[in-house]
C-alpha cells in the first residue's frame, strides 16, 4: 500500500512527491477493505494494471500494463546524480523518437479516456 503526496512543482520530466509504502500481505486484503469502510470510505472507482519490476545501481525501473489503456516505463531515481543524467536521457530521446514524457497519475489517466470502473 502507499501513500503518495502532493507533486513538487518546477520539476520537468520528473516527478518528485513524498512516498510511504507499507507491505500488506495479500490474505489480509479483506481485512485492510474492512478497515477503510470502518473508517468512512467508500470504493468509488478502480482500474487495474500489471507490473514487472526490474532493479539496477541507483534505479528501479517498472514496466506497466494500464489495462485497456497501453503499456508505461517508470523509473525511481534514488540520487540527484541520477536525477539529473535521467534529465538529459530523456531529453535527448523526446529529441531522437519524438516521444513525450507522461506526468499524469494512473487515476488520471484511467478517468480523461473514461477507461476507470465507476463503482455503485
Amino acid at each position: 500500500m502507499t501513500y503518495k503526496g502532493p507533486r513538487e512543482t518546477g520539476v520537468q520530466y520528473i516527478k518528485v512527491r513524498r512516498e510511504i509504502e507499507l507491505q500488506v500481505d495479500p490474505s489480509e486484503f479483506e481485512k485492510l477493505k474492512s478497515l477503510f469502510e470502518s473508517l468512512g470510505f467508500k470504493l468509488v472507482l478502480s482500474f487495474a494494471k500489471r507490473r514487472v519490476l526490474y532493479e539496477g545501481t541507483g534505479v528501479k525501473a517498472t514496466l506497466d500494463e494500464l489495462i485497456g489503456v497501453g503499456y508505461f516505463l517508470e523509473l525511481e531515481l534514488v540520487s540527484e546524480d541520477m536525477r539529473r543524467m535521467f534529465k538529459s536521457l530523456v531529453e535527448e530521446f523526446i529529441e531522437k523518437h519524438g516521444f513525450k514524457p507522461i506526468d499524469k497519475t494512473y487515476l488520471e489517466i484511467c478517468l480523461e479516456i473514461n477507461t476507470c470502473r465507476l463503482m455503485e
